[in-house]
Protein backbone atom coordinates (compact mmCIF):
# COMPACT_ATOMS: atom_id res chain seq x y z
CA UNK A 1 0.00 0.00 0.00
CA UNK A 2 1.13 3.60 -0.66
CA UNK A 3 0.70 4.65 3.15
CA UNK A 4 3.38 1.64 3.77
CA UNK A 5 5.52 2.85 0.99
CA UNK A 6 5.14 6.34 2.43
CA UNK A 7 5.95 5.24 6.04
CA UNK A 8 9.03 3.28 4.88
CA UNK A 9 10.45 6.71 3.55
CA UNK A 10 9.73 8.68 6.07
CA UNK A 11 11.57 6.57 8.76
CA UNK A 12 14.72 6.80 6.51
CA UNK A 13 14.25 10.79 6.17
CA UNK A 14 14.06 11.02 10.00
CA UNK A 15 12.34 14.10 11.73
CA UNK A 16 8.98 14.68 11.73
CA UNK A 17 5.77 14.42 8.96
CA UNK A 18 5.69 18.21 8.53
CA UNK A 19 9.63 18.40 8.01
CA UNK A 20 9.12 15.56 5.31
CA UNK A 21 6.28 17.63 3.97
CA UNK A 22 8.64 20.71 3.72
CA UNK A 23 11.20 18.64 2.07
CA UNK A 24 9.09 17.67 -0.79
CA UNK A 25 6.79 20.49 -1.39
CA UNK A 26 3.62 18.73 -0.13
CA UNK A 27 1.10 20.13 2.61
CA UNK A 28 1.31 18.23 6.25
CA UNK A 29 -2.24 17.18 5.12
CA UNK A 30 -1.58 15.86 2.37
CA UNK A 31 0.98 13.79 3.58
CA UNK A 32 -1.31 12.70 6.51
CA UNK A 33 -4.05 11.61 4.16
CA UNK A 34 -1.52 9.16 2.14
CA UNK A 35 -0.20 7.76 5.70
CA UNK A 36 -3.74 7.13 6.58
CA UNK A 37 -5.03 5.88 3.80
CA UNK A 38 -7.06 8.14 2.33
CA UNK A 39 -5.15 8.92 -0.74
CA UNK A 40 -4.47 6.08 -2.29
CA UNK A 41 -2.24 7.44 -5.62
CA UNK A 42 0.45 9.85 -5.79
CA UNK A 43 0.71 12.84 -8.05
CA UNK A 44 3.46 12.76 -10.87
CA UNK A 45 4.96 15.64 -9.34
CA UNK A 46 4.76 14.26 -5.72
CA UNK A 47 6.57 11.24 -6.54
CA UNK A 48 9.41 13.25 -8.71
CA UNK A 49 10.27 15.00 -5.73
CA UNK A 50 10.02 12.26 -2.93
CA UNK A 51 12.61 10.36 -5.82
CA UNK A 52 14.62 13.68 -6.40
CA UNK A 53 14.83 14.50 -2.48
CA UNK A 54 15.18 10.54 -1.21
CA UNK A 55 16.66 9.05 -3.83
CA UNK A 56 13.18 6.48 -4.11
CA UNK A 57 12.43 4.79 -7.37
CA UNK A 58 9.04 6.36 -8.27
CA UNK A 59 7.55 2.78 -9.39
CA UNK A 60 8.93 1.14 -6.24
CA UNK A 61 6.89 4.23 -4.67
CA UNK A 62 3.60 4.06 -6.72
CA UNK A 63 3.74 0.43 -7.12
CA UNK A 64 5.59 -1.26 -4.96
CA UNK A 65 7.85 -2.75 -7.91
CA UNK A 66 10.97 -2.91 -8.81
CA UNK A 67 14.43 -1.65 -6.64
CA UNK A 68 13.69 0.43 -3.90
CA UNK A 69 16.40 3.35 -4.05
CA UNK A 70 18.23 5.12 -7.17
CA UNK A 71 22.01 4.03 -8.01
CA UNK A 72 23.74 6.98 -8.57
CA UNK A 73 24.64 5.14 -12.24
CA UNK A 74 20.86 6.00 -12.90
CA UNK A 75 20.89 9.60 -11.71
CA UNK A 76 22.09 11.38 -15.00
CA UNK A 77 20.05 8.98 -16.98
CA UNK A 78 16.63 9.84 -14.77
CA UNK A 79 17.44 13.16 -14.97
CA UNK A 80 18.08 13.83 -18.98
CA UNK A 81 14.66 11.56 -18.82
CA UNK A 82 12.71 13.77 -17.20
CA UNK A 83 14.63 17.14 -18.82
CA UNK A 84 13.01 15.45 -22.60
CA UNK A 85 9.74 14.51 -21.13
CA UNK A 86 9.01 18.07 -19.35
CA UNK A 87 10.06 19.93 -22.66
CA UNK A 88 8.53 17.85 -24.70
CA UNK A 89 4.90 18.20 -22.38
CA UNK A 90 6.01 21.97 -22.43
CA UNK A 91 5.61 22.15 -26.29
CA UNK A 92 2.14 19.87 -26.42
CA UNK A 93 0.37 22.59 -24.13
CA UNK A 94 1.47 25.92 -26.06
CA UNK A 95 -0.02 23.78 -29.31
CA UNK A 96 2.65 23.50 -31.47
CA UNK A 97 3.85 21.65 -33.90
CA UNK A 98 6.00 21.36 -36.98
CA UNK A 99 9.13 22.92 -37.36
CA UNK A 100 7.80 25.39 -34.65
CA UNK A 101 7.69 22.78 -31.95
CA UNK A 102 10.78 21.01 -32.49
CA UNK A 103 12.57 24.76 -32.66
CA UNK A 104 11.01 25.53 -28.89
CA UNK A 105 11.38 21.93 -27.51
CA UNK A 106 15.33 22.38 -28.45
CA UNK A 107 15.38 25.54 -26.40
CA UNK A 108 13.59 24.75 -23.11
CA UNK A 109 15.61 21.39 -22.86
CA UNK A 110 18.85 23.63 -23.51
CA UNK A 111 17.08 26.16 -20.98
CA UNK A 112 16.89 23.25 -17.99
CA UNK A 113 20.61 21.98 -19.05
CA UNK A 114 21.60 25.00 -18.61
CA UNK A 115 23.70 24.99 -21.18
CA UNK A 116 24.93 27.86 -22.80
CA UNK A 117 26.15 26.46 -25.80
CA UNK A 118 22.91 24.44 -26.70
CA UNK A 119 20.98 27.75 -25.87
CA UNK A 120 23.37 29.38 -28.99
CA UNK A 121 22.26 26.37 -31.44
CA UNK A 122 19.00 26.89 -30.83
CA UNK A 123 18.82 30.33 -31.20
CA UNK A 124 20.72 30.37 -34.02
CA UNK A 125 18.13 28.18 -35.41
CA UNK A 126 15.39 30.22 -34.80
CA UNK A 127 17.06 33.48 -36.34
CA UNK A 128 17.78 31.60 -39.24
CA UNK A 129 14.03 30.64 -39.64
CA UNK A 130 11.60 30.52 -36.94
CA UNK A 131 10.78 33.90 -37.16
CA UNK A 132 7.38 35.15 -38.91
CA UNK A 133 8.21 37.79 -41.73
CA UNK A 134 8.72 37.94 -45.45
CA UNK A 135 9.91 34.74 -47.19
CA UNK A 136 12.84 37.47 -49.02
CA UNK A 137 13.92 38.02 -45.25
CA UNK A 138 13.77 34.58 -43.59
CA UNK A 139 16.03 33.98 -46.69
CA UNK A 140 18.52 37.06 -46.23
CA UNK A 141 18.69 36.29 -42.02
CA UNK A 142 19.41 32.95 -43.18
CA UNK A 143 22.26 34.05 -45.57
CA UNK A 144 23.58 36.07 -42.75
CA UNK A 145 23.35 34.10 -39.95
CA UNK A 146 25.41 31.71 -42.42
CA UNK A 147 28.92 33.53 -41.66
CA UNK A 148 30.88 33.71 -38.75
CA UNK A 149 30.32 37.28 -38.08
CA UNK A 150 26.64 37.08 -37.33
CA UNK A 151 26.76 34.04 -35.74
CA UNK A 152 24.99 34.51 -31.54
CA UNK A 153 26.86 37.13 -29.63
CA UNK A 154 27.61 34.82 -26.76
CA UNK A 155 28.31 37.72 -24.03
CA UNK A 156 25.51 39.77 -25.20
CA UNK A 157 23.43 36.18 -24.61
CA UNK A 158 24.73 35.69 -21.35
CA UNK A 159 24.14 39.19 -20.51
CA UNK A 160 20.41 38.59 -21.23
CA UNK A 161 19.90 35.62 -19.49
CA UNK A 162 21.54 37.06 -16.18
CA UNK A 163 19.41 39.83 -16.67
CA UNK A 164 16.21 38.10 -16.83
CA UNK A 165 16.76 35.52 -14.56
CA UNK A 166 17.55 38.57 -11.84
CA UNK A 167 14.33 40.39 -12.58
CA UNK A 168 12.73 37.08 -12.34
CA UNK A 169 13.98 36.76 -8.72
CA UNK A 170 13.73 40.33 -7.99
CA UNK A 171 9.50 40.25 -8.17
CA UNK A 172 9.85 36.69 -6.84
CA UNK A 173 8.20 34.95 -9.91
CA UNK A 174 7.55 31.80 -11.05
CA UNK A 175 7.78 31.91 -15.05
CA UNK A 176 7.51 28.37 -16.53
CA UNK A 177 10.87 26.51 -18.61
CA UNK A 178 8.70 26.84 -22.14
CA UNK A 179 7.79 31.01 -21.33
CA UNK A 180 11.13 31.39 -19.79
CA UNK A 181 13.02 30.36 -23.28
CA UNK A 182 10.35 32.44 -25.32
CA UNK A 183 11.35 35.58 -23.45
CA UNK A 184 14.90 34.82 -23.42
CA UNK A 185 14.38 35.01 -27.14
CA UNK A 186 12.59 37.95 -27.41
CA UNK A 187 14.90 39.98 -25.12
CA UNK A 188 18.42 38.97 -26.72
CA UNK A 189 16.56 40.38 -30.46
CA UNK A 190 15.99 43.33 -28.66
CA UNK A 191 19.74 43.33 -27.79
CA UNK A 192 20.85 42.73 -31.24
CA UNK A 193 21.22 45.99 -32.86
CA UNK A 194 22.87 47.93 -29.92
CA UNK A 195 24.64 44.71 -28.37
CA UNK A 196 23.57 45.60 -25.00
CA UNK A 197 21.34 44.27 -22.94
CA UNK A 198 18.16 46.37 -22.61
CA UNK A 199 17.20 46.11 -18.78
CA UNK A 200 13.90 48.22 -19.39
CA UNK A 201 12.94 45.81 -22.09
CA UNK A 202 13.59 42.87 -20.27
CA UNK A 203 11.48 44.69 -17.05
CA UNK A 204 8.65 44.43 -19.55
CA UNK A 205 8.87 41.72 -21.32
CA UNK A 206 9.27 40.01 -17.69
CA UNK A 207 5.85 41.91 -16.48
CA UNK A 208 4.07 40.44 -19.45
CA UNK A 209 5.69 36.87 -19.24
CA UNK A 210 4.17 37.03 -15.29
Amino acid sequence: MLSERLRFVLSEAGGTQGDFATSIGMTLDRVKNILSGRVKKLQPHEARAIRDRYNIHELWLTTGKGPQHVTADELPVIKERDEIAEATRLVTELGLTGTAAREMQQLVYAMRRKSAAEVIAALEQIKGGGRAGSKARVANERAAWAGDERRPDEPLLHGVIEAVLTEIERKSLHIPPAKLAALIVAAYHASEDSHEVHKKTVAMLVRLAS
